[in-house]
């Protein structure tokens, strides 16, 4: 489904039903890897970057995150876009 399709952000939950968020993320970016992720974790943010590397997660977001968490990955998202734009 995303091999074809444009998604500014995926946000995965750490849990799915059949697999952990970060092993959707790895197939996600093996599918289409210039998408950008952030993944749910109640991982110290060392831990977190254990698991992740490699994978260009865009953010990890606390289990409960809240409108804080939202504003930051939003301006992360929007800083990353600037820098892909072409110059003029």
């Amino acid at each position: 489904m995303v091999s074809g399709m444009s998604f500014d952000l995926v946000v995965v939950d750490e849990k799915l039903g059949d697999m952990t968020g970060i092993e959707f993320i790895e197939t996600l970016v093996s599918v289409n890897p210039m998408i950008n992720c952030a993944a749910v974790s109640p991982l110290s943010s060392d831990e977190f970057h254990e698991v992740s590397e490699g994978l260009g997660i865009l953010a990890q977001l606390p289990v409960l995150p809240g409108a804080k968490d939202a504003e930051d990955v939003l301006k992360r998202l929007n800083h990353l876009k600037k820098l892909l734009q072409p110059k003029t």
